[in-house]
This record gives C-alpha cells, structure tokens and sequence, in this order.
C-alpha cells in the first residue's frame, strides 16, 4: 500500500513538470557566487561569492560593491526586515547581521549532527509566520525551522526533495533550487509537499531569487554566470 502511495505521489509530480527559459545571461566579476536574496527597503541584490565575501549587485547583474562582511566558505543569505542571516557551512554556524549597515551582531552555532562540511547549505525568511527556514545540501537533506532568535523548532522531510543548494520565498510559497537535479520546487504553503517543478537548462545553480514580473534570477557556481528565467505554465 505505501508503494503505491508512492507511486501516485511521483506520478502527481511528474504531471507538473514544466521547462525553464533563459532570458538573459551575463558573466559575473565574482567567482563561485553560492547565493543570492533581495535586500529589504532597496531594489539592489545581495550576493555571497568567493567563498567568504557579500557583495551588491544592481538588478541587471553590474556588481556595485563588496560589503566588509567576509567569513569562511558562506553558502547561503537571506534577509528580514530586521536582519541579514548567513551561514557558514564548514563551521555550522548561522551569521547574524543587521540589515541596513550590514554589520555582523552575533553568530550562532548549529550542530545537528553531520559533518564538519555538512552545515546549513540554503537559507529563505518566511515573511508571514516571521520564521527562518534552513535546509542542509544533501546524505541526508532536511529542513529544519527556526525562529528569529535562530532557535531551532523543528526539522522535517519533503517527498521527492533529496538534494537542495538554494531556497527564497515568494508569493506566500518557497521555492527549492536543486543544483544535482537542475530543477526548482514550489512547496505547497504549508511545506507539506512538491507543487511544481521547472527543470532548469543551466550547469551548476546555486542561488536564487525572484524578481519583478516573476522573473527569475538563478547564478551559476562553476561558470560565475548571472541568469535570468521566465518559469513556464505546464
């Protein structure tokens, strides 16, 4: 019986499968970009890349600057309206900075068990319930939910979802970038399950984020690229 439960949920998956179109691409000034989100209040992005640095990016991909915030092989950003949150995968610890000046407050450390390099791989805010979302990469891949205190509440599995590099939020959903599979993920709204899907025609995805006109922004890790996708209906 739960085989076949099985079954009809990948069934269900498969039958929203859609393709992802390039609009635009453009090579960064950055190496190895892991992640990007939008930075409340302005209409310019933030982008962590060089495996320890923040950049601002404008929304066209023209790189602004470099921010003095620089850590040990960060992998995810996300920001409230209060605070930036950055983790540092190697040593599992959650960066704390405010929001505006960009200044580091505190770290926090989180060790949920796996390895030295097996910390939080991808971070999202949850606007609404004021939560913050962390998934790990992968062996094994789980999301855990914490507060804005960066207290862990509790962590969880979503069916079909085995590996993650890049989580964001919008329109009251979050969206799950996957970079072995090349796909994103629209989790239902009470992260319950996998919606949609976009198979995405690039190498290496790492960050994301949404722009306006639901246009999306996705980096390339390996090839330092800025991408633009629309995300086609089914």
């Amino acid at each position: 019986m739960r085989t076949i439960l099985t079954l009809a949920l990948m069934l269900s998956i498969q039958q929203v499968i859609a393709q992802a179109d390039v609009i635009r691409k453009s090579s960064m000034s950055v190496a190895e970009p892991s992640d990007i989100t939008s930075w409340p209040g302005k209409e310019n992005f933030l982008v962590l890349a060089d495996k320890a640095f923040l950049y601002e990016y404008a929304p066209d991909g023209t790189q602004i600057k470099r921010h003095s915030f620089e850590s040990l092989d960060v992998e995810a950003i996300t920001c409230s309206d209060k605070y930036c949150y950055v983790s540092e995968e190697t040593l599992q610890r959650i960066h704390v900075l405010d929001v505006v000046t960009l200044n580091e407050i505190h770290a926090v450390q989180w060790h949920h068990g796996g390895g030295r390099n097996e910390g939080v791989e991808a971070l999202v805010w949850l606007e609404e319930s004021r939560n913050l979302l962390a998934s790990t990469e992968k062996d094994p891949q789980f999301f855990t939910l914490f507060n804005e205190a960066v207290q862990p509440l509790f962590s969880f599995r979503v069916e079909g979802i085995n590996e993650v590099s890049a989580l964001t939020y919008y329109g009251g959903h979050v969206y799950v970038l996957s970079d072995e599979q090349a796909t994103i993920y629209k989790l239902s709204k009470d992260l319950k399950k996998v919606e949609m899907q976009w198979s995405v025609p690039m190498i290496n995805p790492e960050g994301l984020v949404f722009q306006q006109g639901e246009k999306v922004i996705v980096l390339s890790d390996d090839a330092a690229q800025w991408v633009e996708l629309k995300l086609n209906k089914p």
